[in-house]
């Protein structure tokens, strides 16, 4: 969880640096696999009410599993506990 109001919106303008250190052509390949695949949801499914979840449970996969293809992120360092 955000730990200071900013946290949240920092790790968003970190993403590119990650997807840049961590695996892109393969990030690239999942991305253009999501896209086609929800392309042919909507052509197969129409204007039917299945089209926007299916779309939906693709957008998830890519969410879930895009993860694996970015680089660690980068802890800030701490001082040492005085003890």
């Amino acid at each position: 969880m955000a730990r200071f109001p900013g946290q949240r919106f920092a790790a968003v303008r970190r993403l590119p640096a990650r997807a840049r250190r961590g695996r892109p052509a393969r990030l690239a390949l999942r991305i253009a696999a999501a896209l086609a695949v929800a392309a042919a949801v909507v052509v197969a499914a129409g204007p039917h009410p299945a089209a926007p979840a299916l779309v939906t449970g693709v957008a998830t996969w890519l969410v879930l599993t895009a993860r694996r293809d970015l680089a660690p992120r980068e802890e800030p360092e701490r001082p040492p506990v005085a003890e």
